[in-house]
């Protein structure tokens, strides 16, 4: 009956859907009512984070943009997958990216969106289709068979068997979602569907772990996944275009592990004492179905005492895709029903897990084993010496070691294995570890000694700092140095307003010229630790430079009877200058200016003067000048005109007893230089008077005045 009702919708697919075929076909129709199912009220759309991405070769499937149109291309790429799966236990959920939205007024446009799904591993055909009808009315969601392969690898060849029919569609089987514009100039749209998972796992015998392959795609025609017009997901062929091995709950399959582990599920352990508890670790992550809640597992234990229990492992945190849980162990008889395991010495524990699929292989309910010994109890180490041990950086370590007892292998000390990690070059804490195994296998509980090494040893001055004494004006360049075995040692100052430090090489410099006096300076050398070593140093400015003369004070000479003024100047950088002299009988000095002056009237003859130039710091300059006194020279008027003249000139003939230049003046002109003999001419009548002559090399001088009369010559 199915086959005949396929083969008639199969000869109905180029009609179009809509009324005339409803009442062409109407007798299929009533064939088909049984099959129909109303909307399952169970089924949640998955949230975004729940939805499974389905991969080929480990990456998300991918299909480029316009390889098709109008709600039929199917888009993706890494950042936006196209394809994916989810199973909340009562529906599974199928979701395809889209270029364009796929729907038309209240339902869908004429086309197919489906998945082929391959569970026998036999890549040249697939098993089941399901898959949206747009094409007929109404519009359907269904779970089909594929029995014959009509065209080995071909996802059009069509199904024989439509086993389940879902409507209505969109609102309750069909969901449509804007996915955002991120191909093209159009939004994309998310196209999901789903079927009650009770129908898919009675319908197609498959479990929750079953491996399957799957193949998406849309159609132009009903009941299969043909590519006219259409778009087939990364291929047109089934054996290059399906995904990577998933399960029906929506996950990669992977290979399971089972671990006997400590009771922080952290340490794979191999042995247990009875009366201790066991701890189980699994590790799968196509266990874990659901990325917003917590997953578990079931896993069995059994003794060689002939004792088993079931216990359930539980995920240890969302998406950890680790299982973890525990049992109680006994060395009593076995009890039924209870909930502890009973052990027997020198026995064992098998731990078994239904992996239900082997990576890369397709095999079912894959078994994974862990095997956990039971033994007596473990050895005992004891510590030798202290812990913890505290020693200074630099200083040899050496372990005081420990010796190890077991109840039935005795005193087992030799077979210690020391881990000792102790670096004495750093500061830290350090463990020392001590193990050691039994000849049943029974390892030791670990013992750790703790090894502080520390550094309280300051820095060593090499050499010690010393005082600097340095001349005023000069630059201080001091370099200190410290050794430390935690290096780098870094150096400070405490005068940071005049002078700097090098934090890294310990050179000192001034950052401001120094004055006179003494600075004193606290240096300090820290090493890592923040041990110090600080010294006091004392940095001396002196002056030990005299004055300099600025000019240097030469001899002077004087006129007998004139006064005596002579100003001497001396520079210094360091401060002000005091000037003395030897010679207070008979001069005095200006201490602040340098202007020598005569106490007294001055003798003919000359004066030995020991002028000195003093600063603050007592630094002496002197210098030695004379100073002469000596008459004015004698200038005599050898020939004059006579007092009554009739000439209109007059001559005048002198001579000196010291040799010059002579300056001379008639009336009351300029003097001017004359040499004897002098004349004037064009003289008028009445009274001239001679000024001069007067010795220009002499400040003292004797003037000669002549008064003549000059009478004009009468004709």
């Amino acid at each position: 009956m199915f086959s005949n009702i396929r083969d008639k919708i199969k000869n109905a697919g180029a009609d179009l859907k809509g009324k005339s075929l409803v009442i062409r076909y109407e007798t299929i129709i009533i064939a088909l009512v049984f099959l129909f199912t109303i909307p399952d009220p169970s089924a949640a759309w998955p949230q975004e984070s729940q939805w499974n991405v389905v991969l080929k070769n480990g990456l998300p499937l991918s299909d480029p943009s316009g390889d098709a149109s109008d709600g039929k291309d199917v888009v993706g790429n890494l950042t936006y997958p196209c394809c994916y799966l989810f199973n909340n236990g009562s529906a599974l959920f199928f979701r395809l990216r889209v270029n364009s939205d796929p729907s038309q007024g209240s339902g869908l446009k004429p086309y197919g969106w489906g998945i082929e799904i391959d569970s026998n591993a036999n890549f040249s055909d697939y098993e089941w289709l399901i898959l949206i009808d747009g094409i007929l009315d109404p519009e359907t969601v269904t779970i089909e068979r594929n029995t014959i392969q009509s065209v080995i690898g071909d996802p059009s060849d069509q199904p024989e068997y439509i086993n389940k029919t879902y409507i209505p569609t969109i609102g309750d089987y069909v969901n449509l979602t804007n996915a955002g514009r991120n191909f093209g100039i159009t939004d994309d749209y998310f196209i999901s569907w789903f079927v009650p998972y009770a129908d898919f796992r009675d319908v197609t015998d498959l479990d929750n772990f079953s491996a399957l392959r799957v193949f998406f795609g849309t159609s132009s025609s009903t009941h299969a996944l043909v590519p006219n017009g259409a778009d087939l997901v990364e291929g047109s062929d089934l054996f290059t275009a399906g995904s990577d091995w998933i399960s029906p709950m929506g996950t990669v399959l992977t290979n399971g592990s089972i671990n006997f582990v400590n009771a922080t599920y952290d340490q794979i352990v191999f042995t247990v004492i009875p009366g201790d508890p066991v701890y189980i670790r699994v590790i799968d992550p196509d266990q874990n179905t659901d990325n917003l809640s917590i997953q578990t597992l079931e896993i069995g234990l059994i003794s060689s005492r002939g004792d088993s229990l079931n216990i359930t492992l539980t995920e240890s945190g969302i998406s950890s895709d680790i299982f973890i849980g525990s049992a109680e162990t006994s060395g009593s008889a076995p009890v039924l029903s209870d909930p502890i395991l009973q052990v027997e010495l020198s026995g064992t524990i098998n731990a078994i897990y239904n992996d239900t699929n082997n990576l890369g292989q397709y095999i079912l309910l894959y078994s994974t084993i862990d095997v956990l010994n039971v033994t007596n109890d473990p050895p005992v180490i004891t510590l030798l010496g202290s812990s913890p041990v505290t020693i200074e950086l630099g200083s040899i370590y050496i372990d005081a070691g420990a010796t190890a007892l077991d109840d039935i292998d005795g005193d087992i000390t030799d077979l210690i294995i020391t881990a000792n990690s102790v670096d004495n070059t750093t500061v830290g804490t350090y463990n020392v570890t001590y193990d050691v195994t039994d000849s049943s296998g029974n390892p030791a509980v670990q013992v750790i000694r703790t090894v502080n090494l520390v550094d309280t040893t300051p820095p060593l001055w090499i050499p010690v700092p010393s005082d600097r004494i340095i001349e005023y004006g000069s630059n201080l360049n001091y370099d200190v140095n410290a050794t430390d075995q935690s290096t780098p040692v870094i150096y400070g100052v405490n005068d940071t307003t005049n002078f700097t430090m090098n934090v890294s090489t310990g050179s000192i410099t001034n950052k401001t010229a120094l004055n006179l006096g003494n600075y004193y300076l606290n240096i300090i050398a820290t090493d890592t630790s923040l041990n110090s070593n600080s010294s006091i140093i004392r940095i001396t400015v002196q002056d030990t430079i005299a004055p300099v003369w600025d000019p240097i004070p030469v001899n002077q000479t004087i006129e007998f009877g004139t006064l005596f003024s002579y100003d001497v100047n001396a520079t210094d950088p360091a401060s002000s200058i005091i000037y003395s002299i030897n010679d207070t009988l008979n001069f005095s000095i200006n201490p602040d200016t340098g202007l020598i002056t005569n106490n007294t009237m001055l003798n003919m003859g000359s004066y030995g003067l020991t002028i000195t130039a003093t600063d603050a710091s007592n630094n002496s300059n002197n210098s030695v000048i004379i100073v002469t006194v000596q008459y004015p020279p004698e200038t005599t008027i050898i020939s004059a005109p006579p007092a009554f003249s009739n000439s209109a000139s007059a001559n005048f003939s002198f001579s000196s007893n010291k040799p010059g230049t002579f300056e001379c003046r008639l009336e009351i002109g300029e003097y001017s230089l004359c040499s004897s003999p002098k004349e004037y001419t064009g003289l008028g009548d009445g009274t001239h008077i001679f000024y001069g002559p007067i010795h220009t090399s002499y400040v003292s001088y004797i003037l000669c005045i002549l008064e003549f009369r000059s009478e004009a010559v009468r004709r």
